[in-house]
């Protein structure tokens, strides 16, 4: 059986190598929206913000659910998410579903 602190850092490592990879793009980002740059690094903060906030309270509200149902609605919606964002150019959209995982994430991070 795998260690929960193994286990809890390889999520989080995963996870801001996620976030760090978009700040990687940040100049694609611009250009695709046809934003500022600092819309565009606002794109990548706004995830870590609600990742973070989020982080605070998902998990207990989660907490009395199944752990599989969640897990597969969560993976659900993030695709559905994402796939939006690969059509959306409006930048205010593509923010908004961005928004949307970074709430669902520490869900499926955090053991119920």
């Amino acid at each position: 059986m795998v260690n929960k602190t193994v286990w809890s850092l390889s999520c989080v490592c995963f996870a801001m190598s996620t976030l760090l990879s978009l700040v990687g793009i940040i100049s694609v980002i611009q250009i695709y929206y046809n934003v500022s740059i600092y819309y565009a690094t606002l794109y990548a903060s706004i995830f870590s913000g609600v990742l973070g906030f989020s982080s605070l309270f998902m998990p207990v509200i989660f907490s009395k659910f199944e752990k599989k149902k969640i897990i597969i609605a969560i993976l659900s919606i993030t695709l559905i998410c994402n796939l939006i964002q690969l059509f959306v150019t409006e930048f205010h959209i593509g923010i908004i579903f961005r928004m949307i995982p970074a709430v669902l994430h520490p869900i499926v991070l955090v053991p119920l």
